[in-house]
């Protein structure tokens, strides 16, 4: 065991110095850390461990970094991370207190290559919209354009296809070439200078932007914001031609309209082709000699009628015009003549037709041949009513020899008598009750002192009166009906009655005694 001598000297804190804990130094070191802000760290996944969060080691060919990735992050990846893969992971540095571990806290992790550079120019695009860059409104290109700028390569394919494509469709249109890189290191800064140029000159109608197929990393330039910014405050309407179809640059957001290659962006330029222009000016040829046509025509027509009204204005039309009107006034006079003829002519026969109507001699035969019908009629009707009342009389006497008269009267008249008195008893009694009714409402009446009241009690009164009116039997035989009775005084049943049976009927003024000798029941239909 090793013991100190004199000679050897403690090595003491210097003064002034206050040691901190380890708790303050490593959280001193994380808010450090923390500062810092983020850091993009590529390389490869060495280890991984999925415990609801994922902690995983990412490696280069020299060093390791224990990272982690907490469990909403790793659920919004578009890929499952694996040990093996190359990535590049977003985060913040930090340092656990209890176990002095540093590690890297991964905000966001993506594939390293394309993946990564699409994942930046996303949040660029995201970025520019967020900023209106794209909002701005787009210009239509124009129908009719004399000058064309391409800002391109000089030697690329687009810039061939772009020529040839506008000589085939309209070689009228005249084709400005602003040569520029359009890949590589320096494309973005000699592109943003080509434009800069077409702008400056202002010779052009409109320019299109762009370049042919290429790989994702050709096409970038065409995606880098100082780019994307130029072509959006370009003075002259842009189009952005860049790669094929499925392709896409943000300079096609920029751009007042986007074209899917070269190509379709000369199209858009010639969209009023030479064959369009030749159509054109041979319909408005057409047009013009059309409307040439037309107003000779009119013309022609105009002389014609100018003509013919200063000949109709010579005297010679004068004394044939008047000569027209002398034949036209004759022959509406024969007319009114020959109408006027007949019009009389038919009015004298119509007064011809009268006169031997109103002859007296006339009427007087019509009126006796009207007196002998009457006389004819008179004398049928007198014969057939003296056969009538002959066969009644004939009748009625042998009738009246098989009855005792005297008897039949003697008995009618008893019954008459003793139906007499049974009515008047029968109407003595119900005008007493209707009297009562009467006195009673008469006595309601006056102890009332509603004027309302004594009205509809008179009204009541007179009505109850022309019901006992309507109701006495003497009343409807003065009327002129009658009432028939049996031998015992009650009414006559046609069910019970039988031929030979007498029966007898009360009229107004007295009674009649029968004997039946038929009977005839109706039946209901």
């Amino acid at each position: 065991m090793n013991t100190l001598t004199n000679n050897d000297t403690l090595r003491q804190v210097p003064e002034g110095i206050r040691p901190m804990t380890v708790t303050n130094y490593l959280n001193i070191t994380n808010d450090i850390l923390d500062n810092c802000g983020v850091a993009y760290v590529q390389g490869e996944i060495a280890e991984a461990k999925t415990f609801r969060h994922l902690y995983f080691k990412i490696r280069d060919d020299s060093s390791v970094c224990d990272c982690i990735l907490w469990e909403n992050i790793l659920k919004s990846l578009d890929f499952v991370p694996k040990v093996g893969d190359k990535v590049v992971v977003c985060g913040k540095s930090s340092i656990y207190a209890r176990s002095g571990h540093f590690s890297l806290v991964a905000s966001n992790m993506f594939k390293a290559g394309l993946g990564f550079l699409m994942e930046q120019i996303r949040l660029l695009q995201q970025k520019l919209e967020k900023e209106g860059v794209f909002a701005k409104a787009n210009r239509a290109i124009p129908k009719f354009v004399n000058t064309v700028g391409v800002i391109t390569s000089a030697e690329g394919k687009a810039v061939h296809d772009i020529i040839m494509t506008l000589k085939s469709r309209n070689d009228g249109i005249n084709i400005l070439i602003y040569d520029a890189r359009v890949q590589g290191d320096g494309a973005v800064k000699s592109l943003i200078s080509a434009l800069n140029a077409a702008n400056n000159d202002n010779k052009c109608d409109v320019l299109i932007i762009g370049r042919g197929g290429g790989s994702f990393e050709d096409l970038l330039p065409f995606s880098d914001e100082k780019l994307v910014r130029a072509v959006a405050d370009s003075k002259t309407p842009i189009i952005s031609a860049v790669g094929h179809e499925p392709d896409v640059a943000l300079t096609d957001f920029a751009a007042d309209v986007r074209a899917s290659t070269p190509s379709v962006a000369a199209n858009l330029v010639s969209s009023v082709t030479k064959d369009d222009i030749y159509n054109a000016l041979f319909n408005y040829q057409n047009r013009l000699n059309a409307t040439i046509q037309r107003q000779l025509s009119d013309t022609y027509i105009k002389f014609n009628l100018l003509r013919s009204r200063f000949q109709n204005a010579g005297p010679l039309n004068s004394i044939k015009l008047y000569q027209s009107r002398l034949n036209s006034l004759e022959l509406r006079l024969d007319r009114g003549y020959l109408n006027l003829k007949t019009s009389k002519e038919n009015e004298l026969q119509n007064l011809y037709a009268r006169l031997i109507n109103a002859n007296p001699k006339h009427l007087i035969s019509q009126k006796y041949l009207l007196i002998e019908r009457y006389i004819s009629r008179l004398n049928n009707a007198l014969n057939l009513t003296l056969k009538t009342y002959e066969k009644r009389y004939n009748y009625l006497n042998n009738k009246l020899q098989r009855i005792d008269l005297k008897s039949k009267i003697h008995e009618l008249d008893k019954k008459t008598d003793a139906f007499y008195i049974r009515l008047n008893d029968d109407i003595n009694e119900l005008l007493n009750e209707r009297y009562d009714t009467v006195f009673k409402c008469i006595a309601k009446i006056e102890g009332s002192s509603c004027e309302k009241d004594l009205q509809n009690a008179t009204k009541h009164l007179v009505s109850l009166v022309s019901k006992l009116e309507a109701l006495n039997p003497l009343a409807l035989l003065q009327k002129g009906y009658t009432f028939t009775t049996d031998d015992t005084g009650k009414s006559v049943n046609l069910n019970k009655v039988k031929i030979g049976d007498v029966i007898h009927t009360l009229t107004n003024n007295g009674s009649i005694t029968s004997k039946i000798e038929a009977i005839e029941i109706k039946k209901n239909t």
